[in-house]
């Protein structure tokens, strides 16, 4: 939402773009790392679908934000990306929740 609110500043759009980046980086490491420690016999065909997820799931976001952008506007394309987000922490708190319901359970 630093995007939306700061599209007429350059200081908080870098802001931004530093927080995503930090974000997008994060999330990878942490991931690949979740990978390596499923099959280690199977790393390099794990890493390469998830990869090939990642850019597939990042080309079709470009394309929808791109889409939005041009009907609604950088407000449209800011709320895209913190709908998905969201998604994803729901999605994140039903699975803990669930995990954590079979250890108790």
């Amino acid at each position: 939402m630093i995007a939306d609110v700061g599209a007429g500043s350059v200081v908080l759009l870098g802001l931004a773009a530093v927080l995503l980046d930090v974000g997008m980086t994060s999330n990878q490491i942490l991931s690949q790392r979740q990978i390596y420690r499923l099959r280690p016999d199977a790393r390099a065909r794990l890493n390469t679908v998830y990869m090939g997820s990642a850019f597939l799931g990042g080309a079709a976001g470009s394309a929808i934000a791109g889409a939005l952008l041009g009907a609604y506007g950088w407000t449209g394309a800011t709320l895209f990306g913190a709908s998905i987000v969201f998604v994803a922490f729901l999605l994140w708190v039903a699975s803990a929740s669930r995990r954590r319901s079979t250890r108790t359970g």
